[in-house]
């Protein structure tokens, strides 16, 4: 959805009593003149860096930290189009709000004052950071184009910010290249897909008709009397297609934005996956560290999550319903005590093998002592993984988003295969926040259930073997429980040949 702010009364009167203020951005602007592509320029309310830059627009992206705002502000000379990418927004004029869900988008036109705010009721930052990312695109490029009415941060009446605020090293950041004639510029951020193009290649893009459009250049610089070829505007891929049948496309390159469809935030994946194997109670301690763990078990309609008064409680609980069910128990806790607190039911599930999966939220990626040789660093982090390496079968602190599938799949194996027992995934939040493609991440594969692929292999083993089978881990299993037995005698050379095919009787 597509809304728009129109200029009105109200507006041109504030720019008219603001005129000072506009003079002092331009004389701000020519004083201190810098490559914004180079910087991430820092806000009282999050951050914003420049992704790509033109003579025609400018696009930023914008990060706004939960329950934060912007200024209400006013361009005089330039439109400026917001698309909501995560999160949760509201974005106020004079005389109104609108609220935005991701992939909605408003076009505020020249001089209209408006504020953003991250109304996000939870953190949902991918970047391990507490807020919304919203795209804007300002048609033409002026940064000193500004006036700033009203500000929580006393910058009212001030120009945009000096080079004090700026920040040189934005190698992480998204960056956009002017697209060529009949090139496509495919880019990624999060669970969504931007693609530069000309606008006549679109007809190879396969798009859904719902992805947001955006003329970003002209080749003639000719300004076109079809709304939806003026540069920095907005709309659906279906109404532009519909509204631009007539026109020649060669000359404008354009951006688009889609969501994935096949994505699935982390903590959500992790328990569609408990539920496939059948667990219905996940035990718990509520707390901040795993906010993310907590809302996807909430919103699993599949299983209940059983709130216990303390972690130790929810970790032995969950060893007796694994015994009742004959399932894996499930535990989840915070970072910190959270953690600690369950150590005793850990050890109990370790001594009696019994299959417990435990899942701790962890502070962010950036807060995590590791490596900085420090007693404490992240706000109640405890180094839990250490701790239970001894009394667990597999530990680990997932790191990379993309080897979610492979822990969580090593885990769940290692915890129900040989001898059963308990496992440990500490996940900090920003991870449990990222979008990951689950058929797209590397799979765990047990070492014994690898079979060769490659068809001539197979074809030979069957033809050699007795039995016209592969030799399988149960054969090597029972023929070492037979080596065993005093009762047998066994004569050999260096080695002992166990054929699948043959029936060991001893």
């Amino acid at each position: 959805m597509i809304k728009s702010f129109k200029i009105k009364a109200s507006d041109e009167k504030l720019i008219s009593d603001n005129r000072e203020t506009k003079l002092e951005s331009e004389i701000r602007a020519k004083q201190d003149p810098f490559d914004y592509s180079r910087v991430i320029v820092k806000k009282p309310w999050g951050y914003e860096y420049l992704v790509f830059e033109n003579e025609f627009v400018a696009i930023w992206m914008l990060h706004i930290v939960r329950k934060r705002k912007t200024s209400m502000h006013s361009h005089p000379q330039k439109r400026t189009s917001l698309i909501l990418l995560a999160g949760s927004a509201t974005c106020y004029h004079l005389e109104g709000a609108e609220k935005l869900n991701p992939m909605e988008g408003i076009i505020i036109d020249e001089g209209v004052f408006h504020l953003t705010e991250a109304s996000s009721e939870l953190p949902i930052d991918p970047q391990s950071e507490n807020g919304i990312w919203v795209m804007e695109i300002e048609s033409p490029p002026n940064k000193a184009d500004l006036i700033r009415m009203k500000d929580e941060y006393g910058r009212s009446g001030k120009a945009y910010e000096g080079i004090e605020n700026m920040v040189f090293d934005p190698s992480h950041c998204i960056k956009f290249q002017e697209p060529k004639f009949a090139e496509i510029i495919n880019k990624s951020f999060n669970d969504c897909v931007f693609s530069l193009a000309r606008a006549s290649d679109l007809k190879v893009v396969p798009l859904p008709q719902d992805a947001l459009v955006s003329v970003i250049g002209q080749a003639d610089g000719k300004i076109s009397t079809n709304p939806y070829l003026q540069t920095g505007g907005l709309a659906t891929f279906e109404e532009f297609i519909e509204n631009t049948k007539t026109e020649d496309l060669d000359n404008y390159s354009i951006l688009t934005i889609h969501k994935t469809s096949a994505t699935m935030k982390v903590s959500d994946y992790i328990f569609s996956e408990l539920s496939a194997l059948g667990i219905k109670d996940v035990f718990t301690v509520s707390g901040g560290a795993a906010m993310h763990l907590l809302d996807s078990l909430g919103t699993n309609k599949s299983m209940d999550h059983v709130s216990t008064h303390h972690e130790q409680a929810a970790a032995m609980a969950a060893e007796g319903n694994a015994r009742i069910t004959g399932k894996p128990g499930a535990v989840l806790v915070t970072s910190g005590p959270g953690g600690t607190n369950a150590l005793t039911g850990v050890c109990g599930a370790w001594i009696d093998s019994i299959p417990v999966i435990f899942l701790s939220g962890q502070v962010t990626s950036n807060s995590l002592i590791e490596g900085t040789g420090l007693r404490q660093f992240g706000i109640q982090e405890s180094d839990i993984v250490s701790m239970v390496k001894s009394v667990t079968k597999y530990s680990v602190t997932i790191k990379d988003p993309s080897q979610v599938k492979y822990h969580l799949q090593k885990a769940i194996y290692l915890a129900t295969s040989g001898r059963p027992g308990p496992i440990w995934l500490d996940i900090p939040l920003d991870i449990q926040s990222k979008q990951i493609v689950p058929d797209e991440c590397p799979s765990f594969e047990p070492e014994e259930r690898k079979i060769p692929e490659n068809e001539k292999m197979i074809e030979m083993a069957l033809n050699t073997n007795p039995g016209k089978r592969l030799t399988l881990p149960e054969d090597v299993s029972k023929i070492i429980a037979l080596l065993g037995l005093s009762e047998n005698t066994w004569m050999t050379g260096n080695t002992i040949r166990i054929d699948g095919g043959e029936d060991i009787t001893g």
